[in-house]
């Protein structure tokens, strides 16, 4: 069964991957794909407990798989939205961030820091609105008729 529950430190997005859309939930950190220039004093053989981001500190246009499968993202099938906007409402599952791995691209709309800044290279990142980049299959459980 799949909990459609976000937990306060959980942030939604959308990951785009071989012509492919993903509705994904992860911590902060799982949206930062630079890692290592986020926090340059990072280092995980500090840490008491491996996570799964131990292994990929820096993620490039070219491991869309690896994010998907590797990285703490619970993701899902489009399919799955609905489940997630009737348990949380509709601000709270609206999408923060969109990974397109097709086309190199990082999109943060996450104001409370400047993501956007820690994509890396590869990259073509910015902060701002990625509603419209988004498919009609998932643009229209926000919009009302």
């Amino acid at each position: 069964m799949i909990d459609l529950q976000i937990k306060d430190i959980e942030f939604p997005g959308v990951v785009k991957y071989e012509s492919s859309y993903y509705y994904a939930i992860g911590i902060l950190a799982d949206w930062i794909l630079d890692y290592r220039s986020y926090d340059p004093e990072y280092d995980p053989a500090e840490w008491s407990k491996k996570s799964a981001r131990d292994d990929y500190p820096v993620i490039s246009p070219v491991m869309g798989r690896t994010f998907l499968e590797s990285i703490g993202l619970r993701k899902f099938g489009t399919d799955v939205i609905p489940g997630f906007l009737s348990a949380n409402g509709s601000d709270r599952a609206f999408p923060l961030f969109f990974v397109n791995f097709d086309d190199s691209e990082y999109i943060s709309s996450y104001h409370d820091l400047p993501l956007e800044d820690y994509a890396g290279k590869g990259w073509t990142s910015s902060y701002g609105d990625f509603f419209d980049a988004l498919p009609d299959s998932i643009k229209k459980y926000w919009i009302e008729e």
